[in-house]
């Protein structure tokens, strides 16, 4: 998959955790073990329609499409992925191309607590650098396609505690009409 990832024409492959909610995407962007897809099944059971735990596909107008695989799931303290379908957490898969509406720099930290930091563009666009696939082999298109993803897009960074409380205040937020880069419930 990584080639596909790494060649595929038009689009950037961002290692990412991604879900919707009424036409808006939330973006999770982290590496292996940051509780990604944990964070993003969380999501799926609170009601969000799942697009990806693997990758955000952007094409090049930052338009984020569905890589719907099952997830890849891990009991506690174990290195061992099982496939997971969607309809085992009782959610939907989404479809079609959608506006990427948050991006959320998290990840696992046992007792912690999120505290929302807001991050911006240009540091969002650096973080994003270092999960998207192509960026050695096309550097100056995937930084176009993030820009273009970033445009009206707000985000976010904190260390994270228990998945279910951090999801229900983040689909709050993506829930509202417009971000006005506040994520309520979570300062």
């Amino acid at each position: 998959m990584i080639h596909v990832a790494n060649y595929a024409e038009g689009y950037v492959f961002v290692h990412a955790g991604v879900v919707a909610l009424n036409g808006k995407a939330l973006v999770l962007p982290g590496t292996s073990f940051a509780g990604k897809s944990t964070l993003t099944a969380a999501l799926v059971r609170a009601g969000a329609a799942y697009y990806s735990d693997e990758y955000a596909v952007l094409d090049d107008e930052g338009f984020v499409h569905p890589y719907a695989r099952d997830l890849s799931m891990r009991k506690p303290g174990d290195a061992l992925q099982r496939s997971m379908p969607v309809s085992e957490l009782g959610g939907s898969i989404g479809a079609g191309r959608l506006p990427v509406s948050m991006i959320v720099f998290t990840h696992y930290v046992k007792g912690s607590h999120w505290s929302a930091q807001s991050v911006s563009h240009g540091l969002a666009l650096l973080e994003m650098l270092k999960h998207s696939i192509p960026v050695q082999r096309t550097p100056i298109r995937v930084m176009a396609t993030l820009a273009a993803m970033l445009r009206n897009a707000t985000a976010w960074t904190s260390s994270r505690g228990e998945a279910d409380a951090t999801s229900a205040a983040l689909l709050a937020s993506l829930s509202c009409a417009h971000n006005n880069n506040n994520i309520q419930g979570l300062r």
